[in-house]
């Protein structure tokens, strides 16, 4: 697919939250392993819409994989998700 082989990729979006808990993870993956990383976990108020941006970089034979976790009830907010080989 698009996400797939050696590269690096550009992981960016906007996002709000409003009391609840939340875990951004992406890395690597392939059948049966990967190298999953947390690029953020935070229960931190954000009013105002703040702009996130990573690198991962994926090895050759597996693909970009990102997770999103509510973890605790309140409202979260994402927007203008984007990946991009760079």
């Amino acid at each position: 697919g698009q996400f797939e082989g050696e590269g690096i990729y550009k992981l960016s979006f906007w996002i709000k939250n409003d009391r609840s808990k939340y875990r951004i993870n992406a890395g690597g993956v392939a059948p049966m392993e990967g190298d999953m990383k947390i690029l953020i976990e935070s229960d931190k108020q954000i009013e105002d819409w703040q702009y996130l941006e990573y690198e991962i970089s994926v090895p050759k034979d597996w693909h970009l994989r990102m997770e999103l976790n509510i973890l605790q009830p309140g409202t979260f907010w994402i927007d203008d998700v984007r990946i991009e080989r760079i």
